[in-house]
């Protein structure tokens, strides 16, 4: 419970900048590329899409700390 109430803390506080940081720490760190970070991304979408995850707060728990990235594309997706 207290890594989630940190996650929360740290992303009220970077704010928009959340997901540039994270994606920064991630390549530090060596995780994978930012081509399959993307696709990754817009499965997650398009399963938000579908309805997956569910909506609302549903969607916001089931996704985590990913919710932010992918509801932008989902809204990028649609629009």
């Amino acid at each position: 419970m207290s890594a989630d109430l940190g996650q929360i803390q740290i992303q009220i506080h970077l704010g928009s900048k959340y997901s540039a940081v994270q994606n920064r720490v991630n390549e530090i760190l060596g995780a994978t590329g930012a081509s399959s970070t993307s696709m990754d991304v817009d499965a997650m979408a398009r399963a938000a899409i579908r309805g997956d995850y569910g909506n609302g707060d549903e969607r916001k728990r089931r996704l985590g700390s990913y919710y932010s990235i992918v509801q932008r594309r989902v809204n990028e997706m649609l629009s």
